[in-house]
């Protein structure tokens, strides 16, 4: 086996079941060295200590992702965020909304 790792392509999936299978078959190790998830994990504690928002692109809105499982949704209605320490669940269209850290 070489030790250069395949690039991972990550289809458009018509299901969720297809990919949850996707995801259920895909050996990681393939793809990523250990040390790609060390820089992972830093890169995630960092941003751990910035809060996590969702940003209307329509209306500029700005909804904390913790909602303490109340649906909040922004000004013009196109997105809404249902959220606690267990989930985050966002309504709208995926190019309505960014994901913003502060």
């Amino acid at each position: 086996m070489s030790d250069m790792k395949k690039d991972l392509k990550v289809p458009k999936f018509k299901s969720e079941n297809k990919e949850r299978a996707f995801w259920a078959k895909l050996n990681l190790a393939e793809y990523f060295e250990p040390s790609d998830f060390e820089k992972m994990r830093q890169s995630m504690k960092a941003k751990a200590k910035k809060e996590m928002y969702y940003k209307c692109r329509k209306c500029g809105d700005e909804i904390y992702w913790n909602t303490h499982k109340r649906m909040t949704r922004c000004m013009c209605k196109a997105i809404a965020i249902d959220g606690c320490e267990y989930y985050v669940r966002i309504i709208g269209n995926e190019g309505d909304y960014q994901v913003i850290w502060k």
